[in-house]
């Protein structure tokens, strides 16, 4: 998945891929209006509408989960091709 330059959302730009997995890659992204940097990972979606809900379902429990051993997220997006979880990015 090549992202880099991408911008979603209107306001988070794909900087560089930081690494990849089993459910999809991470990325750096800046956000234009505010200059912070977040983490995104970028998820495929499947070709199954239902899975891909219940995905985004179980996402949006984890972003009301607020423990400091926990990475925060902070944003849930999609696209046709993807989904994106919005997180702090931890260097």
């Amino acid at each position: 998945m090549k992202l880099d330059g991408k911008v979603i959302e209107g306001k988070y730009e794909f900087i560089q891929q930081l690494g990849t997995g089993g459910m999809g890659s991470v990325y750096l992204v800046k956000d234009l209006k505010l200059g912070t940097f977040w983490a995104v990972k970028a998820i495929e979606k499947t070709k199954d509408a239902k899975e891909n809900k219940n995905l985004l379902a179980e996402f949006d429990v984890l972003k009301k989960l607020d423990n400091r051993a926990l990475t925060r997220i902070t944003d849930i997006s999609e696209d046709d091709e993807n989904m994106y979880i919005i997180m702090d990015f931890v260097d």
